[in-house]
């Protein structure tokens, strides 16, 4: 014999699938209800089809909160930098040997020092949003040399967690000293 009460004031109806919450019909797939909210209870949530804990109420929609500041490292006005800290590395630098026939890339001119495996996807590269639309180059490695790796911090609403080098050169030195070589694609 079956069971269709879940939670609390919910009962499942087997013929829709759907979950009977008190006054309206829930879908535990997409998470939110199929009908909006009748009295409109929402609060400072914007969606009345939303469930209990939806993560829209996590926000404050009409900046009425007060602001705590106690995980903040400095509170003021100043403008956060830039670039971000540690050369744009989550957690340490490791020394590496980029060996002969590694096949490597870079978006940017070729006097930045900053180079990725090939095939390392945009948005794990965490670049400023200029970037997309900047030279990107495929390079070979012809003899072997030292870099600094590391896994990219998330920046510019970009997630990171790619992986980056970090030559003691610009690329243009490397080409030029026949470190690497362009691969035309």
């Amino acid at each position: 014999m079956a069971c269709y009460f879940r939670q609390l004031g919910q009962y499942e109806d087997v013929e829709t699938g759907l979950y009977y919450n008190r006054f309206r019909y829930y879908n535990p797939e997409t998470g939110l209800y199929i009908s909006q909210d009748p009295i409109k209870l929402a609060g400072n949530n914007p969606n009345f089809y939303a469930y209990v804990h939806d993560s829209n109420t996590m926000v404050d929609v009409f900046g009425l909160r007060e602001c705590s500041v106690k995980n903040v490292k400095k509170a003021g006005t100043e403008i956060a930098p830039y670039w971000p800290s540690n050369n744009g590395a989550l957690g340490k630098w490791k020394s590496k040997f980029l060996m002969p026939g590694d096949l490597i890339d870079r978006f940017g001119s070729e006097y930045g020092k900053y180079l990725s495996p090939i095939g390392v996807p945009m948005n794990m590269r965490a670049l400023p949003p200029s970037s997309n639309k900047s030279a990107y180059n495929v390079y070979r490695v012809i003899k072997p040399f030292e870099v600094k790796e590391s896994i990219i911090a998330p920046a510019f609403n970009q997630i990171g967690l790619g992986t980056q080098y970090l030559s003691p050169v610009s690329v243009k030195t490397l080409l030029k000293k026949g470190i690497i070589e362009i691969v035309k694609i």
